[in-house]
């Protein structure tokens, strides 16, 4: 075996690990009561990532969504560290603003590690196929859960309880449906696209392992995954076909969804349920949350002042009428930068999602001379699901870590990258000059 195959089977394996480390969430050991800190397979392929990084080419290179996404976890350094320094905050408090910070780190370095793969390889294929058998294991899983799982009171950690309703799925995650609600629409968008590049038998078997994989989220009791997945999914007809032929599929699915799936068991149908249910208090109502705007008020955070619309109100822990909100905080995407770290924040939040969004509309005009490549549908895929991220965010935790979604945010922005590095690869090969070792994409 060349050296060359053998260091490209080395990185996609090893990329292949990593993503396939999204499908279980679940510690791996038990090693503190506190949940947040046991290790996952996310922590292991972190690990295993030290020992590739020699086969990575040394080569300068440049991706431009990795550079917008880096420029903002500095800014949490410096949030972060004005937390510990100027807020005062209880030792224990700051312990966590520490530990949110270095699992950014621990992203931006995976991030990092993932778009130099990306430079060389873009195995969108071999992606394909890890998420398919991931979105069959949590399916499997999820069954097993809905049917024979535990309920009640749950020790997820020594001495820390939860209760966990009957008939509800959290599936191979973190002790909550938010995790659960976020992963499927993603893989199910994905899986979706892939299915419709086949023609026959094929075809259909894929397109119905691709429901089988969204079926969890009828019983999650999440309104976040239920929208994710209808937008993403109205989103991704319209690109694929004509606009009013893809409003038809998107009301027939809504209303499978909504109605057949209800009978597939005696159990209540739980997240159209728990919808019906916060729809009816308006505090938590889908418009309650769209309007929260109105109660947002800089004098609610203890740490108020000229300080915190510049540094946050306290990064990870940022408290309300002193309570510390520890990894989570305002349901809302782009408020939640805000309050975490402040204007610039936000503002360099904006320049990333400018930069995706930019990006993302040019890989699907370049790939759309095929509309049934792999390629194209892979992008129109991530393309559906990050719009819909920023439409459902208005409301709901759709972006960053915490909200007990563990690592899955770093799952986000790997398809992202993904996506803008099929784009970049088309482009090296119309125009690619080299200086000295450095290598310069053009558009």
């Amino acid at each position: 075996m060349s050296m060359i195959l053998k260091r490209k089977n080395i990185l996609i394996g090893w990329f292949l690990f990593l993503l396939a480390s999204f499908a279980y969430e679940k510690p791996i050991a038990i090693l503190s009561s506190i949940d947040r800190l046991n290790p996952r397979l996310f922590d292991i392929a972190t690990f295993t990532a030290l020992f590739i990084l020699p086969y990575l080419k040394k080569e300068k290179s440049f991706n431009p969504l990795f550079s917008k996404y880096k420029n903002l976890i500095l800014w949490f350094g410096a949030c972060a560290v004005f937390s510990l320094v100027v807020y005062s905050f209880p030792v224990e408090i700051n312990q966590y603003v520490i530990f949110y910070y270095l699992k950014y780190l621990q992203e931006l370095f995976i991030l990092y590690v993932v778009y130099k793969i990306l430079m060389q390889f873009v195995p969108v294929k071999q992606a394909l196929i890890v998420f398919l058998l991931s979105g069959l294991f949590v399916f499997g899983y999820s069954l097993y859960e809905f049917y024979y799982g535990v309920v009640g009171e749950i020790e997820f950690a020594p001495g820390k309880f939860i209760n966990k309703p009957v008939g509800i799925i959290w599936g191979p995650f973190g002790n909550t449906y938010f995790q659960i609600a976020t992963y499927l629409p993603l893989l199910f968008i994905l899986l979706l696209g892939y299915a419709s590049i086949f023609t026959g038998l094929k075809r259909y078997i894929l397109y119905l392992i691709s429901f089988l994989i969204a079926w969890p989220l009828l019983f999650t009791g999440s309104r976040t995954g239920l929208g994710l997945l209808l937008i993403t999914l109205t989103i991704y007809f319209v690109l694929r076909y004509k606009f009013s032929y893809g409003l038809v599929l998107v009301a027939i699915f809504s209303i499978v969804v909504l109605f057949a799936t209800n009978n597939l068991s005696d159990k209540s149908f739980q997240t159209v349920e728990r919808l019906e249910t916060m729809e009816s208090h308006d505090s938590n109502s889908l418009v309650g949350r769209l309007t929260i705007f109105s109660d947002f008020s800089l004098e609610k955070y203890t740490s108020d002042g000229i300080l915190m619309p510049f540094f946050g109100g306290g990064f990870y822990v940022a408290p309300i009428d002193d309570k510390f909100r520890i990894g989570y905080g305002f349901h809302n995407i782009y408020v939640f930068a805000f309050e975490q770290a402040g204007l610039f924040g936000l503002f360099f939040f904006l320049l990333f999602l400018k930069e995706a969004f930019n990006y993302l509309k040019k890989a699907l005009n370049l790939y759309s001379v095929n509309r049934k490549s792999i390629e194209f549908v892979f992008i129109a895929g991530v393309f559906s699901y990050f719009i819909a991220e920023l439409i459902v965010g208005l409301a709901g935790h759709t972006f960053w870590r915490g909200f007990a979604t563990n690592n899955f945010n770093t799952l986000r922005i790997i398809v992202l990258l993904m996506a803008v590095a099929l784009y970049l690869r088309v482009q090296v090969k119309k125009k690619l000059i080299s200086e000295e070792g450095v290598t310069t994409y053009v558009e």
